[in-house]
């Protein structure tokens, strides 16, 4: 079992082990399964190929979830923590098969309104440096339990 990750281990400027995310065959079927995301070019090489990609493209959505894993790899969500945003910026289209590099930083911890609010920004490479994706995540984050 992981441990919580808690509000009095985050600052700005941590660093999270960098991640592998593979985005794998089934990986794809199953999130387009889940959102209902019929797009013929996450799963169908020819139309892929068509529209002008070497392959089946990565849906975009999937950097929502390498954001979130990018910090909570080795750890796990202490209750009562609350998604309050999330931005992706998309720099270069990613594709099935390929595996990136997500490092993962603190940039900003904040009280809004009596809570804490902690950012976090997650850049998605390919092996090669190229940035794939940069993923802002804004969580309102509970306080730490009494010790």
């Amino acid at each position: 079992m992981k441990p919580p990750l808690l509000l009095r281990d985050l600052y700005a400027g941590r660093a999270f082990r960098t991640l592998a995310f593979a985005v794998t065959p089934e990986l794809v079927e199953n999130f387009c399964n889940c959102v209902e995301d019929g797009n013929p070019l996450f799963r169908d090489i020819k139309a892929a190929q068509a529209a002008g990609y070497q392959g089946c493209v990565a849906p975009p959505g999937l950097a929502g979830i390498f954001g979130r894993q990018a910090y909570l790899g080795d750890y796990s969500m202490p209750p009562g923590g609350v998604l309050a945003g999330q931005t992706i910026e998309l720099h270069a289209p990613g594709f099935v098969g390929e595996e990136f590099r997500v490092d993962c930083t603190v940039v900003n911890l904040e009280q809004k309104k009596g809570r804490h609010r902690v950012t976090f920004e997650s850049t998605a490479r390919r092996p090669n440096g190229e940035v794939v994706a940069l993923v802002r995540v804004v969580v309102m984050w509970p306080p730490d339990p009494p010790s």
